[in-house]
Order: structure tokens, then sequence, then C-alpha cells
């Protein structure tokens, strides 16, 4: 059965969640700590939630997705949250019973004021169909768990983003950017200004390789000069590829498929 729904979607998100007995799996690129506060509320205790989202340190400084929801997740141990920058998808599942296939984002914009529509069913079928939609998500190659460690990593780089505006004007503009970040919007610039050490050093021969698409092996290929800056580092391979997942948290890159990245531009 499916049962087409339009904003304000409170009312229809409400009996989709109440309905969960176990398990509660959500899909959203932004979502917001009130309006997850909100839904919440109205599950039983001992469901557990699987939240899919977009943890790039862009959203977060633009304020479209909040830490304390992964927080809020992973204070039951039975939560689970995984990020990926290639998710657009808003999804709501409840056990394999019922589930919300909409525009809409999870938070209180996407719920109660954009003209948003979805769908909502309960035939098994449309269901299962959903279920496999998220579960490929999920264990998609761009996606990867977030733990109170990243989140507390990505605290820390928000606190140190310069809360100053970049220049408005073109000329301003041209002057403030360099010709290797280029291809990068004002938010992943005021991110840039955070990174040091590795994740900086990283950045740099990222943005070196001057074209759409690059893989390990580029960057294996400045493996010298992370020896001769690093030299009481024994991993640097390791080192390299830890420092990648980094980027790819911060949303300064993407993962394409293993081993081959993209720097993410608008």
């Amino acid at each position: 059965m499916f049962q087409i729904v339009e904003t304000p979607l409170e009312k229809e998100i409400q009996e989709v969640v109440r309905t969960a007995e176990k398990t509660l799996r959500l899909a959203s690129p932004y979502i917001t700590t009130t309006a997850f506060e909100w839904l919440l509320s109205k599950k039983r205790p001992k469901v557990k939630i699987q939240l899919l989202t977009d943890y790039r340190l862009e959203n977060i400084v633009n304020g479209v997705t909040q830490l304390g929801v992964a927080r809020q997740v992973l204070a039951n141990p039975s939560g689970k949250v995984r990020s990926n920058s290639l998710l657009h998808a808003k999804l709501l599942l409840a056990d394999n019973k019922t589930a919300y296939l909409g525009s809409g984002n999870f938070t209180w914009g996407g719920i109660k004021r954009n003209l948003e529509a979805g769908v909502i069913c309960s035939d098994s079928q449309s269901v299962n169909s959903i279920e496999n939609v998220f579960s490929s998500y999920w264990e998609h190659s761009n996606s990867f768990n977030v733990s109170e460690k990243i989140l507390n990593e990505i605290d820390i780089l928000y606190k140190r983003i310069p809360k100053v505006e970049l220049p408005k004007s073109s000329s301003d503009f041209e002057s403030f950017v360099n010709k290797e970040t280029h291809r990068l919007n004002s938010t992943q610039l005021k991110i840039v200004q955070t990174l040091t050490g590795w994740r900086k050093d990283v950045f740099n021969i990222v943005l070196s390789q001057d074209k759409e698409t690059f893989d390990l092996k580029d960057i294996y290929q400045s493996k010298y000069f992370f020896e001769q800056k690093y030299p009481n580092n024994n991993t640097i391979q390791d080192s390299i590829r830890r420092n990648l997942q980094e980027l790819i948290t911060l949303g300064l890159i993407q993962r394409l498929e293993p081993g081959v990245y993209t720097i993410v531009s608008d």
C-alpha cells in the first residue's frame, strides 16, 4: 500500500517511527539535533538506530548537519552511524514493516516548512526494495563509520575555523585564492586554513596532481617527500591512506572507488 504525503510531515513520520519494534534506519544528508530529538521522542525505548548522513566539515560549518545527532545515536551501544559525502537520498525504515522515501531532509525545514513530498509504504515488496537501497548505501565504498573520536576531531577543527568573512568582490577573492585552490568553495577554503601537519601535506600533494581524479599510486610517488619530512615514520603509506580518509571526513576529497579519489568541488 502506498500513501503520498507532503509537508508538513510530522504526523506521517511519527507514525512510521512508532511502528518500529527493533530497528529504525535513517538516511538523510542533512539532519539537525532538534528535529532528531523530536523524532527520538516518538520511538520505543529499546529500538536501536542506524543513521547514514553526510558528516563533511562543510555541512557542520553551514549548520545543516549537527554533531549532537550522532552523539545521541552512539550513546546507545547498539547505535551505529556512517557518513557518505555522496548521499542525497532521504529514507526512513521501521524494521522491515514500514518505509518512508521522500525529498525532505530530517531537519525542521524538510519536515515542516519546505515544499517536500514523499511516499510511505507498508507492502513487503516495496519495503524490501527500500531496505535494499539503504543497505547498499550503508555498505557503499564511500561510506565510513563515525565514532566518538571522529566527532571530537571534527569538533576541534570546527572551532579552529576563522570566524571571518571571505572577500566578497571578485578581484579581492582572486587575490585571496591561489591557483592550487581555485576548485574549492568558500567553506572549503576556511577548512583548508585549519589543516596542519600530515593533513596539510597530503592535501597539498593532492592539489598538485592537477587532474580530475587521482589514485593512491599518484600520492605514493611523493613518498620521498614524506620520508624526508617525517624521518621517524616507518609507515608512510599507512599514514597517507589514513590522512586521505580524514580529508574525506572533512569534505575536501571524495572516494570514487577503492583507491581512486577526486577533489570535492561545487
